[in-house]
């Protein structure tokens, strides 16, 4: 196979529905995973702000992520522990992510290597054009 009717191909099968709903998938699992891993982190910000004394911020904390943070944290080590703790719960959607990327390269690849093989000028020559018919 050539470069050049690969990369034609590959051209093709980027605009096919099979490309566009892996495009979706992919686009999709990683807004997903970003949005977990940093609307924690926007809510603790406004936790910090809002409430002055630390226990209030322990309650709030907990509510938000689950578990409680360590005693005698400050405002930015409070938002570094948020970040490591929704980095933390969201490393399935970090895999899936991951995948639905590697399967939408793999799909659209394998879309064009079929393409390619089917073309009529890339098909394997035929040794026998006629069959002859016996008597």
């Amino acid at each position: 196979m050539e470069l050049a009717h690969f990369l034609q191909s590959l051209g093709v099968v980027a605009g096919s529905w099979q490309a566009l709903v892996g495009y979706v998938v992919v686009v999709a699992a990683w807004t997903t995973r970003s949005w977990l891993v940093f609307r924690p982190q926007q809510q603790a910000r406004q936790i910090i702000a809002s409430y002055r004394s630390d226990s209030e911020r322990i309650v709030a904390l907990r509510s938000l992520l689950g578990t409680e943070p360590p005693k005698g944290l400050k405002g930015p080590e409070i938002l570094k522990w948020t970040e490591i703790q929704a980095k933390g719960s969201t490393r399935v959607f970090l895999l899936v992510a991951y995948v639905s990327t590697l399967v939408t390269v793999l799909i659209v690849v394998g879309l064009a290597i079929t393409r390619n093989a089917n073309q009529p000028d890339n098909r394997a020559p035929k040794l026998i054009q006629s069959i002859p018919i016996r008597p």
